[in-house]
């Protein structure tokens, strides 16, 4: 993405006008593993500059379901579970990405991975995952997993009292409570 903005041949600036897509899929990492600061601003910055840039590439299209055509395909961090700071780090990060796509109306930003499949070259796990090798779940599992039980209780609840689903404002603003409220701590206590 970074050769695209800069006005470098790339498939972003050179093919991506020319197709006629209904969505595309960014691969984030380029983007959140960039900056040593492990704030909330250091991820959404140059997220929110490569989506706009790959969505400004996009030909206009009518009819389709989502506000946005650019979603997250693949986001998550490396975690030591020997360096305790590391697997905290993991879990902040992901979860101010997380943050990021909804306060961009992201239609989907999908999590790598569940199960890792990332060694290193001498065969240690990256522990780029939601459950690690020993089958312990990690906080990011019960953060993802509380927030989907409490977006779809959210929906389940609006559509109970007012016969439609809540709107989207109301809607995001409750998935960025939900998720700014998660604690690490809280969600390492439901993994231990």
């Amino acid at each position: 993405m970074e050769k695209a903005i800069a006005g470098k041949r790339s498939i972003a600036r050179d093919v991506l006008p020319k197709t006629n897509v209904d969505l595309v899929s960014y691969s984030s990492y380029e983007a959140i593993k960039k900056s040593p600061k492990s704030d909330l601003e250091s991820i959404r910055a140059p997220l929110t500059r490569n989506l706009n840039y790959l969505e400004g590439q996009l030909q206009p299209k009518a009819g389709l379901p989502f506000e946005r055509r650019v979603f997250l395909g693949e986001f998550g961090y490396h975690a030591n579970k020997d360096k305790p700071q590391t697997v905290r780090q993991q879990y902040l990060k992901s979860r101010y990405v997380m943050q990021v796509a909804i306060e961009l109306d992201l239609p989907f930003a999908l999590i790598w991975q569940l199960y890792n499949n990332e060694y290193a070259p001498d065969g240690t796990s990256k522990e780029m995952s939601l459950i690690d090798e020993a089958g312990q779940k990690r906080a990011l599992y019960y953060l993802l997993q509380r927030y989907q039980r409490t977006m779809r209780g959210f929906v389940a609840e609006s559509c109970q009292q007012t016969g439609q689903e809540p709107t989207r404002a109301a809607f995001k603003a409750k998935a960025l409570e939900v998720l700014q409220k998660a604690s690490f701590g809280e969600m390492e206590k439901t993994a231990n």
